[in-house]
């Protein structure tokens, strides 16, 4: 018997667990806007997320746009901060995560010094610093901008914050650490007045004291 009724297609469902990790700064511009209306935020997203143009998605039919409306539910709700894992396929290639911190070069470190200033716009960059193909120890024998891409295009929203978060909290650690033994240092060179440091270097000490509290309260702010 021929079926005269054709199914209802239904409308994609994506969730944090699934969204490339692509689309995450520019949801996050989106919804952080101070001059768009709640209403604007969420067929920009709808748009962006379902990759239609918005100015075609505003020419929808209403019962179509309210039905794609739909798959961006999971806005409302916040990412999960997911199990570290060690090993990730990303479109069919196998990757492993750095979690022993000794095993981060000097380089990986400056690097990631320079990418915690601007993490929600760097996140696919800080990722690379830890994802590396199997086989390979960081930058060594492959490209890492193709790496950065892969991350950018299979890696998902939790899967990349749970990692982000893992290496947040170690770098927010290491910061409290220092941050701990320069206070210290700087108390014994005042009450023991030590008269070989120049005003100039007690300065910079006192500068890089305040630089680390105000890195401290950032990392505060961001996933971890």
């Amino acid at each position: 018997m021929i079926n005269i009724f054709k199914r209802k297609k239904e409308t994609t469902k994506y969730g944090w667990d699934t969204l490339p990790i692509k689309y995450l700064p520019q949801i996050t511009r989106i919804t952080q806007s101070s001059i768009l209306s709640e209403e604007d935020k969420i067929l920009r997203c709808t748009a962006l997320i379902n990759n239609i143009d918005y100015d075609e998605l505003l020419n929808y039919p209403l019962d179509k746009t309210r039905e794609l409306i739909k798959s961006v539910n999971f806005l409302y709700s916040e990412p999960k901060n997911k199990k570290l894992v060690k090993n990730l396929n990303l479109n069919g290639k196998e990757y492993y995560v750095i979690t022993d911190v000794k095993d981060i070069t000097t380089a990986q470190f400056i690097e990631y010094n320079s990418l915690m200033n601007d993490v929600e716009n760097n996140l696919p960059q800080l990722l690379s610093l830890f994802i590396i193909p199997k086989g390979h120890k960081y930058n060594e024998n492959y490209n890492v901008k193709e790496v950065v891409d892969v991350i950018n295009n299979y890696l998902s929203v939790e899967e990349g914050i749970s990692i982000s978060n893992f290496f947040i909290k170690r770098y927010r650690r290491y910061v409290t650490h220092t941050l701990l033994y320069l206070e210290v240092m700087l108390w014994a060179i005042k009450i023991m007045n030590k008269k070989e440091l120049t005003p100039t270097t007690i300065t910079m000490i006192e500068k890089k004291i305040l630089e680390l509290k105000q890195i401290r309260k950032e990392t505060y702010s961001l996933f971890g």
